[in-house]
């Protein structure tokens, strides 16, 4: 094991912090909230939001997807006693809004 190791984690954090926390402060608040109206319904917002929808969102709603419907069957039987609705509603949030979030909305949508 290297004793040095800890040393240089803390030398790399450090310099992180020193060229990041710079470029955090050339914004101020009018500056960024100018930047905010050209950027609103921009063609760069659109792209950004598709592709960040169909590489990070869209994987994470199908695993929702996935994780809802093992987690449906035993809901479903807690919850038959009380009827159909409450099977209907269980489907509901576990099943059919994973399903839209998932596959039905169009890409880029919130």
């Amino acid at each position: 094991m290297r004793p040095d190791l800890p040393r240089r984690s803390l030398a790399l954090l450090a310099a992180l912090l020193l060229l990041l926390l710079p470029a955090g402060s050339l914004l101020t608040p009018t500056q960024a909230s100018a930047l905010d109206a050209t950027w609103e319904g921009s063609k760069a917002e659109e792209g950004v939001a598709k592709t960040a929808d169909a590489l990070l969102i869209r994987p994470l709603s199908v695993l929702r997807f996935a994780v809802g419907i093992a987690f449906f069957v035993p809901a479903a039987l807690f919850a038959a006693p009380g009827g159909r609705e409450n099977v209907e509603e269980v489907y509901d949030v576990l099943v059919a809004r994973s399903v839209d979030y998932a596959f039905r909305r169009k890409l880029g949508e919130p």
